[in-house]
Order: structure tokens, then C-alpha cells, then sequence
């Protein structure tokens, strides 16, 4: 909960609780949370190397995309894994799976990550993450 001055942003992102129930079939939870600082790094780095581009947040999914790929290859059991493919080949039949788990593994992460600054009590955090948590919901509000 946000504490003094800090007003709770709006967090409503697309495909939220899809992202939660494939973070739960994939069982990567605990993964990303033994690893947020590496992971939040790199998210924050594309985000950065995004910001006053054209298409920013294209940009910013784009270089954030193979961190939620690697995440999935490196830490999701394989029967989860393919689990997974399955589950999500059902909600999005027009998508490709892998392609799908790593979207949704992102918009995840993203959440995570302004969940985490807006409990740490460090305004330019999240400033920082309030900033990259709304690029990623301009960009599926325009798709």
C-alpha cells in the first residue's frame, strides 16, 4: 500500500490476471522474485534505452521481450512448460505459445516491478516504474 504523500497509480494492464495464471502454470513466481534486482535491471535498461524514441513503448517491449523469454527457458520446468503451451494455446489460438508465455511473463513483471517501487518509499522509483508500467499499457491499449 502506497504510504504519505504517495497516491496508488492506476495499475489496470491488460491481460493482468492472464499474466498471474501463466506465472502460476509456468511456476515462475519464486524465480523472479529470488532475482528481481537482475530482472527489474534490465526491464529499467530498455526502458532507458527506449525513452524519447519513436515508438517507445514498441522499443521497450521489444528489448524487454528476451529477458521474459530467458526467464521462462532457464527457470520453468519443462512438464510446466508445456503445460503452459497448452493453457495459452486455448486463451490466445491466434498467437504463438512461446511468443504468448513471454508477453505475458512481461506485462507480469512489469506489474511486479511498480508493485516493488511503490512499497520502497523511493519516489524516483517509482516515478521510474510508473513511467514503464504506463508505456506498456499505451502500447496494448493501441494494438
Amino acid at each position: 500500500m502506497p504510504t504519505g504523500t504517495q497516491e496508488r497509480h492506476d495499475t489496470d494492464m491488460p491481460q493482468l490476471e492472464q499474466a498471474q495464471e501463466a506465472i502460476g502454470q509456468l511456476d515462475l513466481a519464486t524465480f523472479i522474485e529470488q532475482n528481481q534486482t537482475a530482472v527489474f535491471r534490465h526491464i529499467e535498461q530498455a526502458y532507458a534505452l527506449s525513452k524519447g524514441e519513436t515508438d517507445a513503448g514498441f522499443l521497450l517491449i521489444a528489448e524487454s521481450l528476451p529477458v521474459s523469454s530467458a526467464i521462462i527457458q532457464v527457470a520453468s520446468p519443462v512438464n510446466n512448460f508445456r503445460k503452459a503451451q497448452e493453457w495459452v494455446s486455448k486463451r490466445f489460438p491466434d498467437a504463438g505459445a512461446f511468443s504468448a508465455l513471454s508477453v505475458l511473463t512481461l506485462i507480469y513483471i512489469v506489474h511486479r516491478g511498480y508493485e516493488v517501487a511503490l512499497n520502497s518509499n523511493n519516489q524516483r522509483l517509482l516515478e521510474l516504474w510508473s513511467e514503464i508500467l504506463q508505456k506498456m499499457k499505451d502500447v496494448f491499449a493501441s494494438a
